[in-house]
């Protein structure tokens, strides 16, 4: 458990986290995206999970790790059962750095981090509080990810948080660099860069055109969810078409919405899938049964807790 600030100096330490694509639900299998981000310099890396599951979580951050310029020297997570797992913890700790003999060291975890990773400005931004549901979107989406964190690095310029103070009178002050500054250049900046590193990140900068590079990541997304409203629809489709009554075996399944669909029946009742018939009322002669009280009291204006209110809204 890790709880101080931190006080990196140089690119290494990775900080990791997923986002739900959930749409404001988490019921049922979705796509999450895995946001790491090296708190020195600011890159960032962002890619697409399929249900946030060990393996898929350790294979896209072992893509993410080859795509960095630098080699990683640190891992910083919550508690997560997407990180805190054997097949996740054991993989990294026997992982050798490039430039070391020593293996990394036992991966630090904490609850509330003073450097938040970049869920908001290159998750959510990006593809908003959509709900991504189905397994065919995993690749496309990673597609699009892995070019969008391809062109942010060198060419979108941040401002890096440098401290933050709590005031007296209860409120956060934080202080940002005064000039905004891309990852890549942050790493070229740094004197003790090797020229293998160097020369990669120029190699980066000069191979690419950031113009045509957001159109392309564009055009990608707009494939994406145009394939993502055909999956919708299909799916749609298959749950009209099936009867509220009808046997598991009568349910049409086609590719990978049929297999969603024998999913849902198999973890709950297939009337869970549909919204639940409102509760019987009594019968006239249980209410005559009931005795009657003489008094008349007044009744009470009915209150509504501001929570049932937020998730009835929501």
């Amino acid at each position: 458990m890790r709880c101080e600030p931190w006080a990196e100096t140089t690119p290494g330490a990775l900080e990791i986290d997923t986002v739900a694509l959930c749409g404001g639900s988490l019921s049922g299998a979705i796509v999450w995206a895995l946001d790491a981000t090296d708190i020195h310099s600011g890159w960032t890396e962002v890619r697409a999970v399929w249900n946030r599951g060990a393996h898929a979580t350790r294979k896209r951050l072992s893509e993410i790790q080859a795509a960095l310029p630098f080699a990683i020297t640190k891992l910083d997570f919550d508690n997560g059962t997407e990180f805190l797992n054997a097949h996740f913890i054991t993989h990294f700790q026997s992982a050798r750095a490039k430039d070391r003999a020593e293996p990394l060291a036992t991966i630090p975890q904490e609850r509330q981090r003073p450097h938040r990773t970049k869920n908001y400005t290159h998750v959510r931004l990006l593809l908003g509080d959509d709900r991504f549901e189905h397994y065919e979107l995993v690749e496309p989406l990673n597609e699009a990810l892995r070019e969008w964190s391809l062109w942010n690095n060198p060419y979108g310029a941040q401002r890096r948080l440098l401290r933050k103070e709590r005031q007296p009178d209860g409120k956060v002050k934080r202080y940002h660099e005064k000039k905004a500054s891309t990852p890549c250049a942050r790493l070229l900046a740094r004197e003790e860069l090797s020229q293998e590193q160097r020369q990669k990140l120029q190699a980066m900068l000069s191979s690419h055109d950031p113009i045509a590079m957001r159109a392309s990541i564009e055009a990608k997304l707009r494939a994406l969810y145009s394939q993502r409203a055909q999956l919708q629809a299909q799916q749609d489709d298959d749950m009209e078409a099936a009867p509220e009554s009808a046997p598991l075996s009568s349910v049409p399944a086609r590719g990978m919405a049929g297999l969603r669909y024998v999913r849902s029946v198999a973890s709950g009742s297939l009337d869970s899938l549909h919204s639940s018939p409102p509760s019987p009322v009594r019968s006239p002669t249980r209410k005559q049964a009931l005795p009657t009280s003489p008094r008349t009291t007044k009744a009470k204006p009915i209150t509504v807790s501001p929570i049932v209110r937020h998730r009835a809204a929501s």
